[in-house]
Order: structure tokens, then C-alpha cells, then sequence
């Protein structure tokens, strides 16, 4: 039985990253260490690793709600968890990011050289698109709130 293009189109992605999901919290998990041993424990590694540097960058943070439940022993226990998972996570990001790039580019190969244009014409609008709402969030996030209200105002009042 085949399954319709519609379901792909919007559940495609979705049921790729479940499936990736599942590959990596299906694989049984291995203890590189007692789960007594605190993290400065570990013997330090002399090469770093870009999961590693990217896990000093990133803000340690608890999931929802647990920061009123646990105490402080089981946070870093928390945060040292977080940071082995980041690192099996991340290699598999980018290899989803670049699976999507060929995927693209695969796909836009379907196109004629016109379509290819104007899909490009149609992308650039949108980036513009996106730079002004953003650069519009941003200016209303510095105004204060009573301008905001003054500024629709005006647009909304008849010329």
C-alpha cells in the first residue's frame, strides 16, 4: 500500500527525526564512570572536542521545572547527563543539516533553469522579508513601550 505524497510533504521530516530520536536513545547506554564520581574527577582530555567547546559556550540549563525540584548534587548530575547526550547529539545535527542540503539540492536539480531563477528571486525576497521583521522587533524592543502605542497609533490613523 502506498502512502499519499501529501502525508510525506508534511510528515516526512517529522518522522525522520522521531526515527533519528529513537536511534539514539534506543542504544543502550554505557558508564564511563561510577555514578558516584563527580565530574572534576574525570582525568581531563588534552584534545577538545567542538561538542565540548560549544557545551562551555552554551548556558547550563535545567529542563522545565526541575530547578525547584532537585538539589544541587543531582543538577550537576543533570548537567553532566545534558553534556553527554550533546555530545552524541551534535555529530547527528550536522549530519541531518547537510542530509537536508543534498536533499535541496538534489530537488532544485528537478528544476529548469527559469524555475531556478525565479526560485531564487522568490528566496531573496524572503530573507529581505525576514531582515525587516527582524530589524522591526529589534527597534521595537529599544523603543519604549509608550512610543510603540504612539507609532500605531499614527499608522492607524486616517490621513
Amino acid at each position: 500500500m502506498w502512502i499519499k505524497a501529501d502525508f510525506c510533504r508534511k510528515r516526512g521530516p517529522h518522522v525522520f527525526m522521531i526515527a533519528v530520536a529513537i536511534l539514539l536513545f534506543s542504544a543502550p547506554l554505557q558508564a564511563d564512570e561510577p555514578s558516584n564520581a563527580t565530574p572534576q574527577a574525570k582525568p581531563s582530555k588534552s584534545k577538545k572536542t567542538p561538542a565540548a567547546t560549544s557545551a562551555k559556550k552554551q548556558r547550563r540549563r535545567l529542563p522545565n521545572h526541575y530547578a525547584r525540584l532537585v538539589t544541587d548534587e543531582q543538577r550537576q548530575s543533570i548537567y553532566e547527563i545534558q553534556r553527554r547526550y550533546r555530545e552524541k547529539i551534535e555529530p547527528l545535527r550536522k549530519q541531518i543539516e547537510q542530509l537536508i542540503a543534498e536533499r535541496n539540492a538534489e530537488i532544485r536539480q528537478v528544476l529548469t533553469p527559469e524555475q531556478q531563477r525565479k526560485l531564487d528571486e522568490l528566496l531573496a525576497g524572503s530573507r529581505r522579508s525576514r531582515g525587516r521583521a527582524k530589524a522591526r522587533r529589534k527597534a521595537e524592543k529599544k523603543t519604549p513601550p509608550s512610543a510603540n502605542a504612539a507609532n500605531r497609533d499614527n499608522k492607524n490613523a486616517a490621513p
